[in-house]
């Protein structure tokens, strides 16, 4: 979505920055980097504008139509309105009960005539939407700081998970052990500065790679990948873990780094050039 159809999109809206933020669950200045242009908009945000739309069109056409309202849609359009979550039960329940209901089948029907079907987007799992929060908090942030930000939430959680079981079990042991357990809690915060380096060898080394022809998409993949694997290899060498022991250690680390770094050119790097290229065309 470009900045001129996001700004037809809110004219049709009539909603400010603070109230289009609350429906997508980000912060109201990233939808005014969206609307400025400073920031593009990510096409996983895509699919929430246009269901916001075909909504606010519905109300529109229903409001017109002069159709009675069915009083449990309208109980349970409001508590999504203000907010509350629903179970899964409830869910189900009210989906049943649009299926049944005479009057929600005719007012489904009248949106249906006039503006169409609803396009529907995959609902992704609960890892998925917390990982979309994550990448919208990050839209926030300048875009050199923007690899180094996820880098750094990356390998914080990476960590973190790897250090519970050490952890309780040092806490077992017994209070005596409180420095050991104080000091590898402070490792995924080293982690965290590794994911950092790695991000920030994507901004400065990977990205203005990607401009060299042909090879430019493969030679950011390698570096951005080699800045990764070499982060954490600092930070499994603190956990006193390393990877690299051996020379053919050396050899698999670097070979896995430019086999994946390939891979990330190829099916990262150049396939969203490829997607710029066809919709600039467009």
């Amino acid at each position: 979505m470009t900045t001129q159809e996001f700004a037809v999109l809110r004219t049709q809206l009539q909603m400010s920055d603070d109230e289009l933020a609350k429906r997508l669950g980000v912060r109201s200045q990233l939808i005014a980097k969206w609307g400025d242009g400073r920031i593009p908009i990510a096409e996983r945000f895509e699919d929430a504008l246009h269901a916001i739309e075909y909504d606010t069109r519905a109300e529109s056409v229903l409001a017109a139509s002069g159709l009675p309202h069915c009083s449990v849609a309208d109980d349970v359009r409001a508590r999504i309105a203000s907010g509350a979550a629903l179970t899964g039960a409830e869910v189900r329940s009210a989906t049943r009960h649009v299926r049944r209901c005479p009057t929600c089948q005719a007012r489904e029907r009248h949106v249906i005539d006039h503006i169409g079907v609803r396009k529907t987007a995959t609902r992704g799992n609960i890892m998925t939407r917390v990982v979309g929060q994550a990448l919208s908090y990050a839209d926030l942030l300048p875009e050199w700081a923007r690899p180094a930000a996820l880098g750094a939430a990356l390998l914080f959680g990476i960590v973190a998970v790897r250090i519970v079981i050490p952890l309780l079990f040092i806490l077992v042991l017994g209070p005596h052990r409180l420095i050991g357990a104080l000091q590898l809690l402070g490792v995924p915060f080293m982690a965290a500065l590794g994911g950092a380096a790695g991000g920030f060898g994507y901004s400065f080394l990977g990205r203005p790679l990607r401009s060299v022809p042909v090879a430019g998409p493969y030679l950011a993949g390698v570096v951005t990948v080699s800045a990764y694997m070499a982060a954490l290899e600092w930070v499994f060498g603190r956990l006193g873990s390393p990877m690299i022991t051996a020379t053919s250690d050396l050899i698999i680390f670097l070979g896995g780094s430019v086999f994946f770094g390939l891979v990330m050119g190829r099916m990262w790097f150049r396939a969203d050039e490829t997607a710029v290229t066809q919709r600039a065309a467009v």
